[in-house]
């Protein structure tokens, strides 16, 4: 069967800058580099419609986690599932070597040799338990081994131009999914001509694996293939990349899904230095193409580029955002569900109950909110307050759905307004306020063990 996304569709149909050589033993370094990424609605464009509209002398392209499959069965994964590798230990052209018996690494081999791209791209790995203790040297997996004999791996595969397989990495905290983790992280890191890459998957951005890539192992720019859920506070997906790429100083290409009935949108490339060159937040049920440059050298003078593109099945639409796709109210238990998955946004929880909340009562002005100790300060100045803002302070630990726990210490400024009784509940995503000066200071105690975010 072949996944979403790869329906009907072969490789070497229109070969371009085709060429086989080996591995470079040296890379010279460019200047700067051409990044692309592919916010796609699933089901509907494909991995291969992202392609043929990014043939702008692109170096890599980057696609969404469930880009290729997309299932909560395990009986289904194994439709789907196929064995790549580890490129550390094995050399593998799935293209080169004509292995048709994993479309989906074959065709994204043979798109990268055909358009003479890095392609990262998020698919589901499969390996037998005999295999995995025999290379881990168990002597027993009947402990370990799931009932259907199979490890199944949530995994990110990346291809050089020429096709090969250059590095791996299998998600470590799966999001309550049916698949399985390793039981050791592999950091996934690859060497190219214009920097030094990283993969990460999703929810592992939170935890220490990706700060640890960048620390220990001196990444330029992460690959982030992410389904990412707008229901965590301070983790909403665009503002949390940004964050993530100037806090750590590396450059951050994010790859979301478009389900906004879910929460889930948010995609962007962003510099270590400024931030978002190009990103997508609209609820409008399409797929997008990113596409910006970034410099590789400090110095570097190149085209300020970046450009999005709205992908439909015979054509791109250059696409400019307003905003205006967002409905006043978001908050399903007041809104109601989504009645179109791909154009309703929605976040299900109302995500300040435990904080200290301090209302903006003036234009301008200097305002504490505290909790356990923990203050948050804001210095702010506007012309006009139009709607209701807080300042909101928590410091605890933050408990999702009862499985995955962390210490959090944060302050927000939000606008926010009341429902049943409570002052601060709905959040929209949309204001007429503008802030000509924002300060916000919190006296944060666990530096040591907490991860900053501007």
């Amino acid at each position: 069967m072949a996944p979403p996304g790869l329906e009907s569709e072969t490789c070497g149909t229109e070969r371009q800058s085709a060429r086989l050589s080996p591995f470079r033993p040296e890379l010279k370094m460019k200047n700067d580099f051409s990044l692309v990424l592919f916010e796609r609605v699933s089901p509907g464009n494909s991995l291969r419609q992202g392609l043929l509209h990014c043939r702008c002398g692109a170096d890599i392209i980057l696609f969404n986690e469930y880009g290729t499959y997309l299932t909560r069965s395990r009986e289904r994964l194994l439709s789907y599932a196929e064995y790549v590798p580890d490129p550390r230990i094995q050399k593998f052209n799935p293209c080169t070597e004509n292995a048709k018996n994993g479309h989906v690494l074959y065709t994204l081999s043979c798109l990268a040799r055909e358009n003479n791209i890095y392609i990262v791209a998020n698919l589901v790995s499969m390996q037998s338990c005999d295999s995995t203790c025999d290379a881990d040297q168990i002597d027993s997996c009947e402990f370990n081994c799931p009932e259907d004999g199979v490890f199944f791996y949530n995994t990110d595969v990346a291809f050089d131009r020429e096709g090969n397989v250059v590095a791996r990495y299998r998600k470590v905290h799966p999001y309550f999914e049916i698949v399985n983790a390793p039981e050791e992280p592999e950091f996934a890191i690859f060497e190219t001509d214009f920097g030094k890459f990283g993969m990460i998957v999703c929810f592992d951005l939170v935890f220490e694996e990706a700060v640890l890539l960048v620390e220990e192992h001196g990444i330029d720019t992460l690959l982030f293939p992410t389904y990412w859920f707008d229901d965590i506070v301070v983790l909403n997906a665009v503002e949390f990349q940004q964050s993530w790429a100037i806090t750590n100083g590396v450059n951050l290409l994010a790859a979301n899904t478009h389900a906004p009935g879910s929460g889930s949108l948010g995609s962007g490339i962003y510099s270590r230095a400024d931030g978002a060159l190009v990103y997508t937040y609209e609820p409008d049920g399409k797929s997008k193409l990113l596409i910006a440059n970034l410099p590789i050298k400090n110095n570097s003078k190149i085209p300020d580029i970046s450009s999005m593109t709205e992908i439909v099945p015979d054509d791109a639409i250059p696409k400019i955002e307003t905003g205006e796709k967002f409905p006043e109210n978001s908050y399903e238990k007041s809104a109601g569900p989504a009645i179109d998955n791909y154009a309703d946004y929605r976040y299900f929880k109302s995500q300040f109950e435990n904080y200290t909340l301090t209302k903006l009562e003036k234009p301008s002005g200097e305002i504490q909110a505290c909790r356990n100790e923990f203050c948050c300060s804001l210095a702010y100045s506007t012309q006009n307050l139009q709607e209701d803002f807080y300042l909101a302070a928590y410091n605890g630990l933050n408990d999702v759905k009862n499985y995955f726990q962390w210490y959090e210490e944060v302050c927000i400024l939000t606008r926010c307004d009341p429902l049943d009784g409570k002052p601060c509940v709905l959040q929209p995503l949309t204001s007429k306020t503008v802030f000509q000066a924002v300060e916000l200071k919190g006296n944060f105690k666990a530096k040591e063990y907490i991860l900053l975010f501007p």
